[in-house]
């Protein structure tokens, strides 16, 4: 392999390359450079098309990444909601039902054992403990109701914030500074 001398079109600093090499950088002032050949000589060019290329093609590999995690973004929001909403029905079929008819059967049986043995002081005691039983239940599945809501707003409040710097990058890398917000 022959080298051969050129010098770097920056700087002017003095630069030995093979017979085929395409492309190098100048040691001195760090260039990329393109080495033009033609019959009996060689010079060098300053790559700056490729730079702004290779950068378009940056901005524009962030951005479809940007979008990609937007939509599997929005996606997420489908399914959970989607499972939200298979886990409600669940939930609210099951142990309200449940544990209010267990307390009146309990309460039933208490009582039909009171009236059976002659008090009725017990039956009003009874009655009185089912009436408290069914509104701890009741208060305690608001609980859990009004809990499981927090969680979801939080989630969702944060899903919105991801979406949010999402958008206002994808915003910037296209040049625009300003971009639609949505108010949650």
């Amino acid at each position: 392999m022959n080298a051969i001398a050129i010098s770097c079109c920056n700087c002017g600093a003095p630069l030995e390359v093979g017979d085929d090499t395409k492309y190098v950088s100048c040691t001195h002032c760090n260039s990329r450079l393109i080495i033009e050949r033609s019959d009996n000589a060689a010079h060098t060019k300053i790559i700056k098309q490729l730079e702004e290329k290779t950068n378009a093609l940056c901005v524009q590999i962030r951005l479809l990444k940007l979008q990609r995690d937007l939509d599997r973004l929005e996606t997420g929001a489908v399914v959970a909601q989607r499972y939200r909403r298979f886990q409600n029905q669940q939930q609210q079929e099951c142990p309200a039902v449940v544990g209010l008819l267990i307390t009146v059967l309990v309460c039933a049986i208490l009582a039909t054992a009171a009236i059976v043995g002659g008090s009725w002081g017990y039956l009003i005691v009874i009655g009185v403990i089912t009436i408290l039983v069914a509104f701890v239940q009741i208060v305690l599945h608001l609980d859990e109701e009004n809990a499981r809501r927090l969680r979801e707003r939080k989630t969702q409040r944060t899903r919105w914030r991801r979406r949010d710097r999402l958008l206002a990058e994808i915003g910037r890398l296209q040049g625009r500074d300003k971009f639609h917000i949505f108010i949650h």
